[in-house]
C-alpha cells in the first residue's frame, strides 16, 4: 500500500510520539471551533523544531495559534514583530506555535530558516488543521492568530486579548523561589516534559552546592507527590479503564525509572500488556504512527490513499480511541465509506 511504503521512509525523529497524549486529545473536531469552545487539536504530523505538541500536554498554559500564508510576502515581512511577541511572552506561560497550511514540512523549515521565525511551525500539508479551526488561509486571509487559554477553551483571535488570558494561567514550579541551577529542568517539567526533566534534575542531587542539593531534593519530592498521583489514578483506572491505565502506569516507569515508585507499577503493567483491550489499542496506535510521518510530507492527491489507510486501522483494530481518532481523520480528509 502507498501509504504504508510512504510511511516506512519518514524519519523517526519527525514521528508521532505514541504516549498517553494520543489517547487522550487526538479527536478530530466536526465543526471548527469557535470562542468558548474546546480547541481543535493538531492532527497526525511533525513539527518544524521536531518536537510533539498536543493541547492535552499544554493543559495549564496559554498556547497561540500563528495561521500564516507562506507565499505572501506582506505576512514575511511581519515575521520580526511575531518573533518580538514570542520574546515579550518568554517568561510567561505561553506558548506560540505556527501552522502553515497547504505546505508539507521541508518547505516550513526552509521558510522559519529563511525568515528567522522563532516558533515551531506545524505543517498542515492536506489542510486539516485549518479545516478544524474554519480558516482559509490565502492571499485574501494572509494570517491569523487564536488564543488558547489554561483549560484549552478558545478564548480571543486577537493579540490585544493575550496579556488578560496570560495572567490568569499559572507556573507550578517557577515562582516557588527554586535554585537558578535548576531552571532548565523546572523548564521541562513546566512543560510536561517529565523525562527530560528527570535526566535534568538528577545530577543536580550531586551537586557540589549544598544549596543546590536541597532545592533539588525539594523540587524532587514535589514531582514524586505528582507521579504518586499518576499511579493512584491508574490504580482506580485499572479494572474499567485499562488503556487509560496502561498509559499512566507506562508515565510513572518512564519518569521514575529507577526509583522505587517506578518499580512498583512493572507488576501491574505486565498484567496490563496482556490485556486484549491494550493490545489491540498498542496495535492502532503502531499503524496511526505510519499516518503521522507522511501527513507532514503529503500532498493533496494523497487524501483519498491516507484516508483509506486510517479505515484500515478501524477494521482491524474496531473499538480502540486510535480507530476512532482514525477514522474521523479519514472522513475529514474526505475519504469516503
Amino acid at each position: 500500500m502507498q501509504v504504508m511504503r510512504l510511511g516506512r521512509t519518514i524519519s523517526a525523529a519527525v514521528r508521532f510520539a505514541v504516549s498517553s497524549a494520543v489517547v487522550m486529545t487526538l479527536g478530530a473536531f466536526a465543526t471548527p471551533a469557535r470562542a468558548g469552545s474546546e480547541a481543535a487539536d493538531f492532527p497526525p504530523g511533525a513539527f518544524t523544531d521536531g518536537g510533539h505538541y498536543d493541547l492535552h500536554s499544554l493543559r495549564g498554559k496559554v498556547v497561540v495559534l500563528f495561521f500564516f500564508e507562506e507565499s505572501c510576502p506582506t505576512c514575511r515581512g511581519t515575521i520580526p514583530e511575531r518573533n518580538k511577541l514570542v520574546e515579550q511572552y518568554k517568561d510567561k506561560p505561553v506558548k506560540f506555535i505556527a501552522i502553515d497550511p497547504g505546505h508539507p514540512i521541508n518547505d516550513s523549515i526552509a521558510y522559519t530558516k529563511e525568515t528567522k521565525l522563532v516558533m515551531p511551525v506545524y505543517p498542515d500539508p492536506l489542510r486539516v488543521m485549518e479545516g478544524r479551526w474554519g480558516e482559509h488561509i490565502s492571499l485574501r486571509n494572509i494570517y491569523q492568530f487564536k488564543v488558547i487559554d489554561a483549560e484549552g477553551n478558545v478564548a480571543a483571535q486577537r493579540l490585544e486579548d493575550i496579556p488578560a488570558i496570560v495572567a490568569k494561567a499559572t507556573w507550578k514550579y517557577k515562582d516557588k523561589g527554586y535554585n537558578a541551577k535548576l531552571n532548565p529542568a523546572i523548564d521541562a517539567f513546566e512543560w510536561n516534559q517529565y523525562v527530560a526533566g528527570m535526566r535534568l534534575l538528577k545530577p543536580l542531587l550531586k551537586d557540589r552546592n549544598k544549596a543546590v542539593v536541597d532545592d533539588a531534593q525539594k523540587l524532587l519530592a514535589d514531582i514524586k507527590t505528582e507521579v504518586e498521583q499518576w499511579k493512584a489514578d491508574a490504580d482506580k483506572a485499572a479494572e474499567d479503564k485499562p488503556i487509560e491505565a496502561y498509559d499512566l502506569y507506562t508515565h510513572v516507569a518512564a519518569v521514575l525509572a529507577g526509583d522505587e515508585l517506578g518499580k512498583s507499577v512493572e507488576e501491574p503493567l505486565k498484567k496490563l500488556k496482556a490485556n486484549k483491550a491494550v493490545k489491540d489499542e498498542l496495535g492502532a496506535r503502531l499503524m496511526f504512527e505510519q499516518v503521522a510521518g507522511v501527513m507532514s510530507k503529503a500532498k493533496s492527491e494523497q487524501k483519498a490513499t491516507v484516508a483509506q489507510f486510517c479505515r484500515s486501522i478501524a477494521k482491524k483494530y474496531p473499538g480502540t480511541p486510535t480507530s476512532e481518532k482514525a477514522t474521523a481523520l479519514a472522513t475529514e480528509l474526505g475519504g469516503g465509506a
